[in-house]
């Protein structure tokens, strides 16, 4: 199988709602797979190379190596026996890039300069994300609508209100979906409703809440149950300061307007939430309703 050539659709509202264009290709999604012509042998060139290869390797051992022949049987099988693998199985590349992972970065802080490099963020202030490239970015948190409690009506209309929404964008926006682990968040639930139980007048409650607890914690951890959390990102193009930061309040306000409208309610994240959605990236979790007086604290953990 050859590489995968990619292509991503991206919805574009400057155009007709009625138009096929509306949603123009603009990126590289899977579309496509390349086809390896057979040459010869019924060998593609890349097997028929990697045996080429291999062999000539083998024919040196077995003429020019002054070894015992047993030890040039085993080594000419093991050259070959790659080559196969290789060439079928791809073992060559895949073993290429479990290289590559453990050479790699696979743990790093966000405030690593490696870090800030691959997120291509200059700053975060004023509620704003400010990338490298001067673009500015607010972030909406999104809560999500259940559908499987509406009735077949309501999940209609709530299709045709989101539908609506997308059609009537006069600006590019990008949604992302995060699924987090829930365990955190319900022990740090647990850990508030414990503050509030008096251990001493009150043992039976407080037994049963440890019970209660520990019977939430294991179905979670047992079910692996996971939490999507679901955002809007509202980029606004390289321009003067104030006046971008001006224009992408404006277009937070108006998706969270028209997001209501469509019944989802949103909120925007201030500048501490967006440092802590940041770091998430990096961590086992997120927090992004916590607000930190300096982004250090993120480090500390809990």
């Amino acid at each position: 199988m050859g590489r995968q050539d990619y292509k991503y659709a991206r919805f574009d509202p400057s155009l007709s709602p009625r138009s096929k264009d509306r949603f123009s290709v603009a990126y590289e999604i899977p579309a496509s797979l390349k086809y390896d012509e057979k040459v010869a042998f019924g060998l593609t060139f890349r097997q028929l190379m990697l045996f080429t290869i291999f062999g000539v390797v083998s024919a040196v051992i077995l003429l020019k190596v002054p070894i015992a022949m047993e030890y040039k049987a085993i080594s000419i099988l093991g050259f070959m026996g790659f080559a196969a693998a290789s060439a079928f199985l791809d073992v060559d590349r895949k073993l290429y890039r479990l290289f590559e992972y453990y050479r790699g970065i696979r743990r790093i802080g966000y405030l690593d300069k490696r870090a800030l490099k691959l997120f291509e963020v200059k700053t975060v202030e004023d509620d704003v994300i400010i990338m490298n490239d001067g673009r500015r970015l607010a972030i909406l948190n999104c809560t999500p609508l259940n559908l499987s409690v509406k009735s077949e009506e309501e999940r209609e209309a709530i299709v045709k209100s989101f539908r609506e929404f997308l059609c009537s964008l006069s600006f590019p926006v990008q949604i992302n979906i995060r699924t987090v682990d829930t365990l955190r968040d319900l022990r740090d639930y647990f850990d508030e409703f414990e503050k509030r139980i008096d251990k001493r007048k009150n043992k039976d409650a407080y037994v049963m809440y440890l019970e209660h607890r520990k019977f939430f914690e294991d179905y979670v951890r047992e079910n692996s149950i996971k939490n999507r959390m679901f955002y809007l990102v509202v980029p606004y193009p390289p321009a003067e300061a104030e006046k971008a930061l001006k224009e992408l309040n404006i277009r937070a306000e108006v998706l969270r307007d028209k997001l209501a409208a469509t019944g989802i309610p949103s909120k925007r994240l201030n500048t501490n939430q967006l440092i802590s959605l940041l770091s998430s990236y990096f961590e086992e979790f997120v927090e992004v309703d916590n607000d930190y007086l300096f982004p250090v604290t993120i480090l500390k953990g809990k």
